[in-house]
C-alpha cells in the first residue's frame, strides 16, 4: 500500500487452481456462512452458560445479529440452505452440550460427596 492505494499482486482468479472465479465466490460464501454459524453457536453456548446478566444480554444480542443475517436477503443471495435448518441444528447441539456439561458437573459433585465411586 502506498499513498493510501492498495495494489493487488495479481487478479484473484489468477491464483485459483481451477481458474474459476465462481469457485472463489463459493468458497467465500461458505466462509461467511461458517463464520455466522460459529457466532450463533457461541452465542447460544454463552446464553446457556452466562454467569452475569450483562454477559447474557451480550450473548442474546450476538444471537439476534446472527439470526438477522440468516434471515436476510444477503444470506438468501449466497445460499440455498434453509436458515431455520441451520439454526435448529445449532440449537440442538448447544442444548446437548449444556446437558453433557451439567451431567459432568453433577457426577463430579456426587463423587466429591462420596455418593459415586
Amino acid at each position: 500500500m502506498s499513498n493510501g492505494v492498495i495494489r493487488l499482486k495479481s487478479p484473484p482468479e489468477a491464483r485459483l487452481p481451477d481458474g474459476s472465479i465462481e469457485a472463489a465466490y463459493g468458497r467465500f460464501a461458505t466462509a461467511i456462512i461458517k463464520c455466522a454459524a460459529t457466532d450463533y453457536a457461541e452465542a447460544l453456548d454463552g446464553m446457556l452458560n452466562a454467569g452475569s446478566r450483562a454477559t447474557r444480554k451480550h450473548q442474546i444480542d450476538k444471537k439476534r445479529e446472527a439470526e438477522a443475517f440468516f434471515r436476510s436477503p444477503w444470506f438468501e443471495a449466497i445460499s440455498d440452505i434453509d436458515p431455520d435448518t441451520i439454526m435448529s441444528a445449532l440449537e440442538r447441539k448447544a442444548i446437548d452440550n449444556a446437558l453433557k456439561d451439567a451431567r459432568k458437573h453433577m457426577r463430579k459433585a456426587l463423587r466429591k460427596r462420596g455418593e459415586l465411586p
